[in-house]
């Protein structure tokens, strides 16, 4: 399960143009990660603060795709399989980041991470 999830942040970052991010990253960051079914989240967070997110769907289907964190970032992409969002802000500890994929009506995974 952990190599299915490191595979997702992977292609989900490649997708993006954003290789050069990972090797060179600070110290203090940290890509958290985590999947349910054939959804993933990915989020890039350094100390508290929650540069951008990304949600896909890990089997290639298009899906209407959402990342929401707290009450404040409420975001959509309708009939695609990536979706990233910058955020650049600063949450509690205890705050998550979720993603989830919606297809026809049916939700097909929410997964989350801890700030």
């Amino acid at each position: 399960m952990a190599a299915r999830r490191i595979l997702a942040m992977i292609v989900t970052r490649l997708a993006f143009g954003s290789l050069a991010a990972l090797t060179a990253v600070p110290a203090n960051a940290a890509v958290k990660s985590d999947c349910d079914g054939p959804v993933c989240i990915a989020a890039d967070i350094v100390r508290n603060t929650v540069n951008d997110a990304t949600v896909s769907t890990t089997d290639g289907a298009n899906a209407d795709l959402h990342i929401f964190i707290s009450n404040n970032v409420d975001r959509w992409k309708y009939n695609s399989r990536n979706f990233r969002t910058e955020v650049n802000r600063a949450y509690d500890s205890r705050t998550l980041v979720c993603g989830e994929a919606w297809a026809r009506g049916h939700l097909l995974g929410r997964p989350c991470v801890r700030v």
